[in-house]
């Protein structure tokens, strides 16, 4: 996605005598000398209100003795205030990040990621470091900052102090006053919205800013909430707006289906995107979804647009032409689902979505997305981009996208999701300090909209598009599914039996492979899940020997599925759920939880080790919509013509989605729709779960084509604690069916919309896009969605109150996940394929790529402060100057001064803009034609209005002229570039490195079978 540019390559060559004044400059900034004395300003502190009798906990000293005894399960109440410095200031921008008040801070130096706080703070636990904190006796600490209300879990002397690893050099004290109230007080009130409560209507002439934080769990916003530490988020949604405590993403609880279902309203088995990679069964080649070009391609997917909508329609016209209508039906069902996604119902009338970069998107990326990157990520870093989308999509917001004024404006921002993958426990970890970040991300984007008048006519929205599981009680354990199951060579006796080991087949999976000898390249099993809680599995069909890819496996070949002519077959459902592995503390478990298998086009087989086995059957409503039926079986085993059998529990004790836990059996007889389901599953492990797996694994008739070439064999989830994957990693994962992944953040605020109220009614993901639609005023019909507008949100003014009052308790929002949890990785397997391709390497072709071609973008007012000023930490005043005269100039009271001034874009101006025709200047030239239009199209309302005609310089039809050689234009402008770097990057690059990588393990083959005693 940083590429963008390819055609200016020579911008290298061109720059050189630029970039070589920039590093002499550097150079005598550095031998200037960078360091001086820094004066510390005191410490103050607001003391208006704090009592004489307040207790004085000073910063440097670990623990101070309250003097007061507390009884276990007595209430006891402490506010504190105050300021410490956690350490001496070294430059002018370490003041203000040396300082914390009793809440603490979660913006610590990285370096402090592994020190061991009182209570887990950092990398460590989800405590803020330097906060305030207590202890009963000698009892564990606990969470106070600047104000708790608790009961006390023991009877003891009560202590206070600083959570801080090394206390000696701190400064400041806090003042605590402590209280004995009768009863625990509450953090805030909510109000609960009733079931069944009436529905109001949005207000008219409004539009929506949705920010999407990637992977946001929300008991965990909560948490941070009553901390005090996301106060912009706390504002506008949690204590302005309602919250939908209930909501549950799609299945697989991924990234790629999960947007498919948002920005669609309609679940996969419709829109057709079952999963972060597509594999082909005719092609025997994946595509990534997350790959740089992965959200066009899914965009296309769906719907194909512009100049991909033209070429498309010519080659199904050139395949009706030579073979027929039919065939040319079969062709574009091939090629797309042919489903409608939010941005295609704002088009019809007139308008649009304004987005930076997303996982669907139809401009990939955006004109001048990449200078509002290249603006936040260090020089030659194109490997690290993934830890600055945040900065750039809010920036780019900010900068771009909300003067658009679009009805629809969608800000992702996707770091939460990526730190929580990749670092210690996730959002009980490191992560915390992602999601401060996003707070103060969203403080500026609803400050720039204030700043424009328009916040009040705004409805603002807070989702995210899964949860995370791991990390709160215990670390996952990693199972490599793919090579210690699949390909782990067999193990087999003398005489031919096969004791242990594992299946012995050759394994794909994205850009990756490993081989036995004797495999070609039709005889594999390819696996689509890595790092993650869902596996899809593909196979031959009918054998493994068969080399046949034409289509999914019947149910009797999976139950008794032939590896090897000379083995018995074997029930693949069975041995994937039977297998078994260590976890890190050392105990044996089965890794694997569910087992998926389609039976026919209506209904599907759920297989467990522990759990039993059961099926879920679905008819069409002849009012439309679907019913489903569960019902646990056993004894499965393959059947005439393909199909399966089994046999019906009449009084099952347990069932593998443990709903008998919460349902009634008797629901089990009976088929019930989509939202009865919805309700009936909400509380139990696997939220949804009866849809939601149904939906992922059939397909709807207008996808059949599509079915035979990209739905795999089997899908299997991990097990809580568990998650598949070849690299261990300390962080958390999503995918599962389980709760934790599956519940989703949603919540609204704005014009009409409830206030600190919370609506217990479950929802799903599908629900957004026509929710989002209806706040915007858009028309649709309810038939055009699988979700619901979800109308309870508006406030009525019905005579009964629809909401009760409800305290919050920190009991309730607390998620009791401070004890240390240690990190033992398990061993990896020691056969897994080397590889060249790594994405977190500098030293990766398509990095340095990106590298050379990201210069181009390199702003010039940075370059000067870096130059005169170098350092990351160190202020860049030539970029603030510009950047504050800029902002004013956009926020004029004067539309042409406002407009004018985005047209010339001054603070992005870039290296690249010494070309006339570069990026930059030619989105300058196009925001100039923008503002001679409008200035000409006012000068004709005027004159117009004077002689009472609707126009008479004829603006409109010359606006429609310019405007739609302007959008020919930048149409194939970016059809272009999208070609040049989809062929440099996916054809060369990553040609160049899978070449290598075949290379390089073409003489490290193994054979399917070992021999043992």
């Amino acid at each position: 996605m940083l590429l963008t540019h390819a055609a200016e390559r020579a911008l290298l060559h061109k720059t050189t005598a630029a970039l070589g004044v920039v590093v002499c400059l550097w150079l005598c900034a550095l031998s200037s000398g960078c360091h001086h004395d820094v004066a510390v300003p005191e410490l103050t502190c607001d003391m208006r209100g704090v009592s004489g009798d307040a207790l004085v906990v000073p910063a440097n000293a670990q623990w101070v003795d309250s003097g007061m005894d507390v009884q276990s399960g007595e209430s006891v109440t402490l506010v504190a205030h105050g300021r410490i410095r956690h350490l001496i200031p070294q430059t002018k921008q370490e003041i203000e990040q040396s300082e914390a008040g009793p809440a603490g801070t979660f913006f610590y130096d990285d370096s402090l990621a592994h020190q061991e706080f009182p209570l887990p703070a950092a990398g460590s636990g989800p405590a803020p470091c330097y906060c305030l904190i207590g202890r009963i006796g000698e009892g564990r600490p606990f969470f106070v900052g600047d104000g708790m209300s608790i009961a006390a879990e023991s009877t003891g002397r009560l202590y206070l102090g600083v959570n801080d690893f090394d206390v000696t050099d701190n400064t400041g004290e806090f003042y605590v006053e402590v209280s004995k109230p009768d009863t625990v007080q509450p953090v805030s009130f909510r109000q609960d919205v009733r079931r069944n409560a009436p529905e109001g209507l949005p207000a008219a002439g409004c539009s929506v800013v949705v920010f999407y934080i990637d992977g946001l769990r929300p008991d965990v916003l909560e948490e941070m909430s009553a901390m005090h530490h996301v106060p912009h988020l706390t504002e506008h949604f949690i204590d302005g707006g309602t919250h939908m405590r209930n909501t549950f993403t799609a299945f697989p609880s991924d990234t790629i289906t999960s947007n498919g279902t948002m920005w669609t309203g309609c679940f996969s088995d419709r829109h057709g995107i079952k999963g972060q990679i597509r594999f082909s069964r005719q092609r025997l080649e994946s595509e990534s979804g997350l790959d740089p070009m992965g959200p066009s391609r899914t965009s296309r997917l769906l719907r194909p647009h512009g100049t991909d909508k033209l070429i498309h329609n010519a080659q199904a016209a050139t395949v009706g032409y030579f073979e027929g209508n039919e065939a040319e039906i079969r062709w574009k069902s091939s090629k797309r689902t042919g489903i409608p996604a939010v941005y295609d119902y704002l088009r019809v009338e007139g308008n649009d979505w304004a987005t930076g970069v997303l996982p669907i998107m139809t401009d990939a990326p955006p004109s001048m997305w990449t200078r509002s990157l290249a603006r936040h990520l260090p020089y030659f870093q194109a490997h690290q981009a993934w830890q600055y989308i945040d900065d750039a999509n809010a920036h780019f917001a900010v900068r771009h996208l909300l003067n658009r004024e679009q009805p629809l404006t969608v800000i992702w921002l996707p770091e939460t999701d990526s730190i929580s993958h990749k670092y210690c426990r996730g959002q009980f970890g490191t992560t915390r300090k992602t999601i401060a970040m996003a707070d103060i991300l969203v403080g500026d984007v609803t400050e720039e909209l204030r700043a424009q008048g328009r916040l009040q006519n705004t409805y603002l929205v807070l989702v995210s598009d899964h949860g995370h599981l791991g990390g709160r009680k215990t670390h996952l354990t990693r199972y490599d599914l793919v090579h210690e199951l699949f390909f782990r060579e067999r193990e087999v006796t003398a005489d031919g039996r096969w004791v242990g080991g594992g299946l012995g087949l050759s394994v794909r999976q994205h850009r990756l492979e490993n081989w036995h000898t004797g495999d070609t390249k039709d005889k594999m099993v390819y696996v689509d899940g890595n790092s993650d809680g869902a596996a899809r599995i593909f196979l031959p069909r009918g054998n493994y020997q068969s080399g046949d890819w034409s289509g999914p496996n019947r149910p009797a070949d999976l139950l008794a599925y032939q590896i090897a002519p000379h083995l018995p077959a074997v029930d693949l459902t069975q041995y994937i759920v039977s297998s078994r592995a260590v976890n890190h503390a050392g105990e044996e478990q089965n890794p694997v939880d569910l087992a998926l298998m389609k039976l026919d086009d209506r209904s599907i087989l759920i297989t467990t080790a522990d759990r039993g086995q059961a099926i879920i059957d679905r008819r069409q409503r002849k009012k439309g919509g679907w019913e489903y039926r569960y019902t646990v079986v056993d004894n499965v085993r393959p059947g005439a013509n393909g199909a399966a059998e089994f046999d019906v529990v009449e009084n099952p004790k347990t069932d593998p989605l443990k709903l008998l836990q919460e349902v009634w059996p008797q629901y089990f007889t009976y088929y019930h729709d989509e939202e009865k389901w919805l309700q009936l599953t909400a509380p139990t492990e696997y939220p949804d779960g009866v849809v939601t797996l149904t939906r992922h694994m059939l397909w709807q008739d207008h996808l059949k084509v599509r079915e035979q070439e990209y739905a795999p064999d089997l899908v299997v989830t991990a097990r809580h604690g568990w998650f598949f994957g070849t690299q261990n990693t300390p962080g958390t994962t999503h995918g599962y069916p389980l709760a934790d992944a599956v519940r989703a953040t949603w919540y609204l605020s704005g014009p009409n919309i409830r206030r600190g109220a919370r609506i217990h009614e479950p929802a799903r993901l599908a629900d957004l896009t026509p929710t989002i639609l209806t706040m915007a005023s858009v028309n649709t019909r309810p038939e055009w969605f699988e979700g619901t507008v979800r109308r309870t949100v508006f406030a009525t003014a019905a005579a009964e109150p629809s909401a009760d009052d409800t305290p919050v308790h920190w009991r309730d929002v607390d998620l009791q996940a401070w004890d240390k949890l240690d990190y033992a990785p398990v061993p990896e397997f020691d056969r897994k394929p080397i590889t060249v391709n790594r994405p977190g390497s500098p030293w990766d072709v398509n990095n340095i790529a990106y590298n050379a071609l990201t210069v181009g973008d390199w702003s010039v007012f940075r370059l000067v402060d870096d130059a005169l000023a170098p350092g990351k930490d160190k202020k860049k005043p030539v970029t603030e100057t510009v950047d504050s005269i800029e902002r004013r100039g956009r926020r004029s009271r004067h539309k042409w001064v406002a407009e004018g001034t985005h047209a010339l874009n001054v603070s992005e101006v870039s290296l690249g803009d010494y070309s006339l025709t570069s990026s930059g200047n030619m989105y300058r030239a196009n925001g100039v034609v923008d503002w001679l239009q409008n200035r000409g199209t006012r000068l004709d309302e005027k004159i117009s209005d004077k002689v009472g005609r609707n126009t008479v310089l004829g603006a409109p039809k010359v606006n429609r002229a310019v405007d739609g050689v302007q959008d020919g234009y930048w149409d194939v402008y970016k059809y272009v570039q999208r070609l040049m770097v989809e062929v440099l990057d996916e054809t060369v690059l990553n040609g160049l490195e899978n070449n290598v990588d075949r290379a390089i393990n073409a003489s490290r083959k193994t054979p399917p079978e070992v021999l043992v005693q």
